[in-house]
C-alpha cells in the first residue's frame, strides 16, 4: 500500500492513527484498507507493522466491514484480552470504525483498543474519532490529486470539524489548540445545540474563551484538572457547573479531546457539553432521600442508645453492682413515694426490717475481700428466697441490708421474717471450700405519728438493730423509744471522742513492773486516760473501741507512743543510771496498717530513743485478723531493736502455739486467769506449767492485775518474779515516776 501514497504518505497516516489513539486514551491503534478484496496494513501505532493477516485478523475485520453500523465496540467477557491475530492483543477492548471515501464507499476500518481499560468513549472523543476517520477517508480517496492538499488549512480542517459536530445534539464548542494559558483557546465554532441549551449566540461568542461558561460556583479543581489536562494534551471528562448567558446555572458532563492535523500537531480542541442537570438534581434527591434515611437512622439508633442508657442508668442508679439487688436510693425513693401519699391521712402503714452481718468484718480481715463478696453474694440470695413477693429487698451498705414491708399485718410479718431471716444467716457458707458461719441482728420499726420521712424509719431501724447486737448478735428486737435515746446517746459520745482528739484531751498515765527477785523497777506501762469535764473519767475499755470504730485509733497510738518516748527521755534525764523498758499498748487496727513498723522506726528517730527499751504490747486476738500480715509487722519492729510482749494472755482465745509460732518476747498473764490461782491448787499447777514453758522458750512472764500481798507472795512462789498490780504501784502522772522509783523498797517476804 505504501507504493500508492509514498514514503510522505505513509508518514501522514501513522500521525493521524497516532492522533486516534491518542485522543481515544488507547495505547494501539491500526488502519487496514481493503485493496482488491485483500486486507492491507495502511498505518499502526503502538504495535510492529510488520504483522501477519491471519484468518483471525480477517474474520475480525470483517466483522466490523460488513456490518451496517458505522462503528463497533468489543468488550473481553473473560480475562483474556481480544486477539487481533494469534500472537497480536489488541486489548481488554476493541473498537473499530470505518473509513469512507468522497463518493462514501467504505474504503478502509481504523481499529484501536487499550490493554489497561475498556472505558467508554466520551463525546468528545466519539466526535474526535469521527472527525480523524474522515480526515482518514478524505487521505485514502485516491481521486485527490494528493493527500498533502485539501486539508492543509485551518480553515479546511475547521469545516471538517464543523460538518461533524453541526448537527450534533449536544452542545459542542471548538477552539483553537493554543494558547493554553491565559487568556486561553480562543472559540471558533459553536453548533446550534450549543446556542440552545447556553443561550449565548455564536456571533456573540467567537474569538472568546471557554471561560465565559464559567461561575462562581464552578469548582476550582475541577478547572485545575482540565488546565493539567490540556497542558499535557490529554483528553479529559469531568463533572462540572457553568452558568448560561442568563445567569442561571446548570450541572454539564464536560468532555474535552485534541484533533490532530495531518502532521501530527494539534489544531483544535473539541469541547462537548451534555446537560446532565436533571441527573444532577435527581442524584441530589435520592441523596437527600438517602440522608434523611441516614439521619433517620442514626435518630432512631440515638433514641434506642439513649433509651438503653437510660434503661442503664436507672438499673445503675437503684441496684447494688454486687449482689444486683435494689439499693440504698431505691428503698429511699419508695419510702419517699409511700410517705408522699399517705402522710395526709397519717396512714403510712409500712414496717423495715435493717440487717447488719456480725462478724463480717473478720472474714473479710482474715480472708480477703473476695471471700466477703461470695459470701455477701450467697447470703443475698437466701434473704431473697425468704421474702414475699410484695416484699422490697436492698443492699444499703458494705454488710447491711434493709427489707420494706407493706399491707395489712405489715407488722406481724416484719416478726415472722425476721426470725426467718436471723435463722438462715446462721447456716453455714462454703467459701472456697471452707464452711464460714455468721449471724445478723436484726432491728424492727414499724411507722407511727412520730415518722415523718424516710430517714426517720431507717434511723430508728438502725437503733433497733443495734440493740439486737448488744444482746448477744443474732437476734432481732422491735423498736421502741428508749432505743432512740441509746442511738442519740451513742452520737453523743462519738462526738465526745471526736472533740477529745481534736482537742488532745488524752493524758498518759504510767504504771510499774516490778522484778521482785531483785527488788527493783524494770519497766512501766504507758496507760491512756481520758476525762470529760461532763462525763468524769472514761475507761479505756469504751473509747478504744469508739476511736476504732470511728478510724482515729491511729491518730491516738502515734501521739501516745510519741508522748511516752519524750515522757521517758525527760526521766532518764533527772536521773542517774536510768534504765527501765517503756511498754506501750498498741491496737489491732494500728498493727494492720502496712506501714506501722516504719511509722515505729519514724518515733525512735524523731525522739532520739533507744529501741532496746521500747517494748510494745499487743493482745492475741490481733493473731485472728490476718495473721502473716501482723506477724511480718511484728518482725519488722522487732528488727528495729523493739520488745514485743504478749498481753491479756488467758483472759480470752488463748493458745500455748502463739507463744512459739509469733514473735513473742514476754507474756503477761490476765488477772481473771490468776485469780484462780488462790483458790485452785489446779489453776496454780497451770499457772507454774505456763511459768516453766516459758522459761524454756526464753520468753519472760509478768504476772499483771497483783491486788494483795497474799496474790503477790503466791505468784512468787511459783516462780513468777515480775508483776504488776495496785498493789505493786498505782499508775502514776509522769511527774510522779522519778519519786516512785526513789522510793521503791518493795521485797517479798
Amino acid at each position: 500500500m505504501v507504493s500508492f501514497f509514498g514514503g510522505q504518505g505513509k508518514k501522514t497516516f501513522e500521525v493521524i492513527v497516532g492522533a486516534v489513539a491518542h485522543s481515544t486514551n488507547c495505547d494501539r491503534a491500526v488502519l487496514f484498507v481493503k485493496y482488491r478484496k485483500k486486507w492491507r496494513l495502511l498505518a499502526a501505532h503502538g504495535i510492529c507493522e510488520d504483522i501477519n493477516i491471519d484468518d483471525i485478523t480477517i474474520e475480525f475485520l470483517e466483522l466490523f466491514y460488513s456490518g451496517g453500523e458505522l462503528e463497533k465496540r468489543v468488550v473481553s467477557d473473560n480475562k483474556e484480552m481480544i486477539k487481533l491475530n494469534k500472537d497480536l492483543y489488541v486489548g481488554r477492548f476493541a473498537h473499530a470504525m470505518k473509513i469512507f471515501d468522497a463518493t462514501m464507499v467504505v474504503s478502509g476500518v481504523v481499529i484501536f483498543g487499550s490493554t489497561k481499560h475498556c472505558k467508554e468513549l466520551s463525546s468528545a472523543q466519539n466526535y474526535a474519532l469521527k472527525t480523524h476517520a474522515m480526515m482518514l477517508g478524505a487521505l485514502i480517496d485516491l481521486r485527490a490529486k494528493s493527500i498533502t492538499e485539501g486539508l492543509s488549512s485551518k480553515e479546511d480542517r475547521l469545516r471538517l470539524l464543523e460538518s461533524v459536530v453541526v448537527n450534533a445534539h449536544d452542545a459542542i464548542v471548538i477552539t483553537e489548540a493554543e494558547p493554553i494559558d491565559e487568556p486561553g483557546p480562543k472559540i471558533v465554532y459553536c453548533n446550534p445545540a450549543f446556542e440552545a441549551i447556553t443561550g449565548f449566540n455564536q456571533k456573540d461568542i467567537l474569538g472568546l474563551t471557554p471561560r465565559i461558561l464559567q461561575c462562581a460556583e464552578t469548582q476550582r479543581y475541577a478547572l485545575d484538572l482540565i488546565r493539567e489536562s490540556l497542558s499535557q494534551w490529554k483528553p479529559i471528562e469531568i463533572e462540572i457547573i457553568n452558568a448560561r448567558a442568563d445567569g442561571s446555572r446548570f450541572w454539564v458532563q464536560l468532555s474535552i479531546v485534541p484533533v490532530a492535523n495531518e502532521i501530527g500537531l494539534y489544531t483544535h480542541w473539541v469541547s462537548v457539553q451534555r446537560d446532565i442537570s436533571a441527573r444532577k438534581e435527581g442524584e441530589s434527591l435520592v441523596q437527600k432521600a438517602r440522608l434523611e434515611i441516614e439521619n433517620k437512622r442514626l435518630l432512631e439508633a440515638q433514641l434506642q442508645e439513649r433509651e438503653r442508657a437510660e434503661v442503664y442508668l436507672t438499673y445503675k442508679a437503684f441496684h447494688d453492682d454486687l449482689t444486683k439487688l435494689y439499693n440504698r436510693a431505691f428503698i429511699m425513693k419508695r419510702l419517699e413515694d409511700v410517705f408522699r401519699e399517705r402522710l395526709a391521712s397519717q396512714d403510712v402503714n409500712v414496717s423495715i426490717l435493717f440487717l447488719d452481718l456480725d462478724g463480717f468484718k473478720d472474714v473479710n480481715d482474715s480472708m480477703g475481700h473476695q471471700a466477703g463478696d461470695f459470701l455477701l453474694v450467697a447470703l443475698a440470695k437466701r434473704i431473697q428466697n425468704s421474702v414475699r413477693d410484695i416484699d422490697v429487698l436492698a443492699r444499703i451498705g458494705g454488710d447491711e441490708f434493709a427489707i420494706l414491708l407493706t399491707g395489712k399485718n405489715h407488722e406481724k410479718s416484719a416478726i415472722e421474717l425476721a426470725e426467718r431471716v436471723v435463722g438462715i444467716i446462721k447456716e453455714p457458707v462454703d467459701v472456697g471450700g471452707k464452711d464460714i458461719f455468721i449471724s445478723g441482728s436484726v432491728g424492727i420499726v414499724s411507722s407511727n405519728k412520730s415518722h415523718f420521712t424516710p430517714s426517720d424509719l431507717l434511723r430508728d431501724a438502725d437503733a433497733a438493730m443495734y440493740s439486737a447486737k448488744r444482746s448477744g448478735k443474732g437476734q432481732w428486737r422491735f423498736f421502741d423509744l428508749s432505743m432512740r435515746n441509746d442511738a442519740s446517746n451513742m452520737m453523743d459520745f462519738h462526738n465526745v471522742i471526736r472533740g477529745a482528739v481534736e482537742k488532745k484531751q488524752f493524758s498518759l498515765f504510767y504504771q510499774p513492773i516490778v522484778n521482785l527477785s531483785n527488788g527493783s523497777v524494770l519497766a512501766v506501762e504507758a496507760l491512756l486516760k481520758l476525762k470529760d469535764d461532763k462525763l468524769g473519767d472514761i475507761s479505756p475499755c469504751i473509747f478504744i473501741p469508739v476511736l476504732e470504730n470511728l478510724g482515729l485509733i491511729g491518730e491516738v497510738g502515734y501521739w501516745m507512743m510519741s508522748r511516752a518516748c519524750l515522757d521517758y527521755l525527760l526521766w532518764k534525764k533527772s536521773s542517774q543510771g536510768f534504765a527501765l523498758i517503756l511498754s506501750v499498748n498498741i491496737s489491732a487496727e494500728e498493727l494492720k496498717y502496712a506501714g506501722y513498723a516504719d511509722q515505729v522506726s519514724s518515733i525512735l528517730s524523731a525522739t532520739g530513743f533507744e529501741p532496746e527499751f521500747l517494748q510494745i504490747e499487743v493482745t492475741e486476738s490481733v493473731f485472728l485478723k490476718k495473721p502473716d500480715l501482723i506477724t511480718s509487722t511484728l518482725n519488722k519492729i522487732r528488727s528495729l531493736g523493739v520488745r514485743v510482749a504478749l498481753d491479756s494472755f488467758g483472759a480470752g482465745y488463748s493458745s500455748l502455739s502463739h507463744i512459739e509460732k509469733y514473735p513473742i518476747d514476754l507474756i503477761k498473764i490476765d488477772s481473771v486467769f490468776l485469780s484462780g490461782v488462790m483458790i485452785s491448787d489446779r489453776s496454780a499447777s497451770i499457772v507454774k506449767c505456763l511459768i516453766d514453758l516459758c522459761s524454756v522458750l526464753g520468753v519472760d512472764v509478768i504476772a499483771e492485775g497483783v491486788e494483795s500481798s497474799e496474790q503477790l507472795a503466791k505468784i512468787y512462789s511459783l516462780g513468777c518474779y515480775l508483776q504488776q498490780g495496785f498493789h505493786i504501784g498505782k499508775p502514776l502522772e509522769s511527774k510522779d515516776v522519778i519519786n516512785f522509783l526513789s522510793s521503791f523498797c518493795m521485797r517479798v517476804k
